[in-house]
């Protein structure tokens, strides 16, 4: 790639090496890429979630199997984003 993305989550942009000579810092370098992280890391995130979900009787995708995931994406149909992940949670607490 030749220009900066954000990457789905909006968890970081990836910009190629020396891109436009701009100078990026903070940024962790993955292949070519330099990558500005925002937020917290997928794995700050999970370890908190582990320690809370018994507490609020929550379960997230890392915890499910696949046959799990298909039921949830068949209860709502569309694309199995964070609405739908917020309904299933929001079902388990009503």
């Amino acid at each position: 790639m030749e220009e900066p993305f954000i990457v789905e989550n909006g968890g970081g942009i990836f910009f190629p090496r020396n891109y436009r000579n701009f100078k990026i810092g903070d940024c962790k370098r993955k292949n070519d890429d330099c990558v500005v992280q925002l937020g917290r890391s997928y794995d700050d995130i999970r370890r908190f979630f582990l320690q809370v979900k018994d507490q609020f009787g929550i379960k997230g995708f890392g915890d499910m199997d696949s046959q799990e995931i298909i039921k949830l994406k068949a209860k709502y149909p569309g694309s199995l984003g964070w609405n739908e992940a917020v309904i299933g949670i929001l079902d388990r607490w009503l």
